[in-house]
């Protein structure tokens, strides 16, 4: 099969060019977020060692906690972009990335709790501190983190 019949070839209202340009995109942004993963974020981590304070590690291991799986489904909604899609499979698609990316953001976002609750602590109690004093900073930790996943859900449905 030659060059000529697989771009011209119609599937889906969607020439085989914009398959095959959606295709080269998903492996291009694959490959970047993957280097981006492996190389980058070691070289940073690396720098980040060295320095004296901890907020740089918090935010080089919040990326290193992104999975690779939303990484590809980055990749694979981008690359849809470039596709012609009839509209509920396109609502479906958009969708499913709003909850993907919000789920991402809350955990994300509660690991930011959880090294504000063990600062405070830590800066309260003097790592020893009164067993009461925990508790109430966990108690607020606890809340803040419901709340986030009661607004991601009321983003999740007003986006839908």
């Amino acid at each position: 099969m030659d060059y000529q019949k697989l771009t011209s070839f119609e599937l889906w209202g969607n020439s085989g060019e914009n398959y095959f340009k959606a295709l080269i995109i998903l492996a291009v942004l694959t490959v970047a977020f993957k280097i981006f993963q492996v190389i980058i974020l070691k070289r940073l981590s690396k720098i980040s060692k060295k320095t004296p304070t901890d907020i740089d590690d918090l935010l080089i291991n919040l990326v290193k906690d992104v999975k690779p799986p939303f990484y590809f489904f980055i990749s694979l909604y981008i690359s849809l972009k470039f596709l012609t899609l009839a509209g509920i499979v396109e609502q479906i698609i958009n969708a499913v990335f709003v909850i993907v990316v919000i789920y991402q953001a809350i955990l994300i976002l509660q690991r930011v709790i959880d090294y504000a609750t063990e600062k405070i602590i830590i800066k309260r109690t003097g790592g020893k501190g009164e067993e009461k004093d925990k508790e109430a900073i966990n108690l607020i930790s606890k809340i803040l983190k419901i709340s986030l996943w009661v607004v991601g859900v009321l983003l999740i449905l007003s986006n839908l």
